[in-house]
């Protein structure tokens, strides 16, 4: 073999390697936790502002997994009967299964909420409400490893 036809075959498989990574890349799915990232994260000193708020209570929220459901546990001075709570558990890997809620708490602060709803993996758990014009936020990692 010539070492003309050595060159053809070493740039035939280097064209072939970066069509093979071509294709590779365009199956990735690269989605954004927010559809508007950047409008919100002008407003994120509110966020920052009620995850203070929240962390200055006596007490700290708490979350349970029990056998049918989460529960979640606020401190109690940081609703009333008239408090409504906005809950999104945001899955990184999937969109498609993301959970948004707005509930509203018993009388002692808890919150309960159908296992159901979530698949097995890692969320972003983001809950935010207001208290006597004061805002709460919660932001933290959740893991649901059980079914």
């Amino acid at each position: 073999m010539s070492w003309g036809y050595k060159i053809v075959c070493v740039y035939s498989v280097f064209v072939l390697m970066i069509g093979y990574f071509l294709y590779v890349a365009f199956q990735q799915n690269n989605e954004l936790i927010e559809d508007h990232y950047y409008e919100k994260e002008l407003q994120y000193q509110s966020v920052i502002t009620g995850s203070q708020n929240l962390y200055a209570l006596d007490q700290s929220l708490n979350i349970l997994v029990l056998d049918q459901k989460i529960q979640l546990n606020l401190p109690s001075s940081s609703f009333s009967v008239d408090t409504w709570v906005q809950i999104e558990f945001l899955k990184l890997s999937n969109e498609q299964k993301d959970v948004r809620l707005k509930v509203q708490p018993d009388s002692t602060g808890t919150i309960h909420i159908d296992r159901s709803l979530l698949s097995i993996g890692i969320y972003q758990l983001r809950m935010k409400w207001t208290h006597q014009g004061v805002p709460y936020v919660y932001r933290e990692e959740f893991k649901y490893l059980t079914t």
